[in-house]
């Protein structure tokens, strides 16, 4: 059975802006590449990676990153279906983090990945799913 990483926000961010943390990102991908593992990509991470480059380094480069991250060796989840909606309104009301991540959080447990992140707010459900923490600011 592949191994399933699914990148929050902020690990693309971090792969983006070479932050601590953007080598085991880039590794991921190489692996994906290699058809070693599969990375995923919730859509709303798109939509709050678009609109932080958007507000940070304008429309223009935006766009550029948007493309490129497009076009990495990953799988993009644009669905929100019944079980994706419920689990995601069960995390909001359990725990005390935004919509954005329990949808993000939704997705990495019932598609059974790892969830790659640098949020604070999702050290709460180690419980509940599988983390990769990077680097914390």
């Amino acid at each position: 059975m592949e191994v399933k990483y699914l990148l929050d926000t902020s690990a693309v961010i971090t792969y983006f802006s070479g932050e601590d943390g953007s080598e085991n990102v880039k590794n991921l991908f190489s692996k994906s590449k290699k058809g070693e593992i599969e990375v995923l990509l919730p859509y709303i991470a798109l939509i709050e990676f678009y609109y932080v480059n958007f507000k940070r380094i304008g429309e223009d480069c935006a766009n550029q990153r948007y493309v490129y991250l497009k076009s990495l060796p990953v799988s993009i989840i644009d669905e929100i279906s019944e079980p994706y909606l419920i689990q995601s309104a069960r995390l909001k009301a359990q725990y005390s983090i935004s919509l954005a991540d329990a949808l993000i959080a939704s997705y990495a447990l019932l598609e059974d990945a790892v969830l790659v992140h640098k949020d604070k707010e999702y050290l709460a459900l180690e419980k509940e799913i599988k983390l990769m923490t990077l680097p914390l600011k």
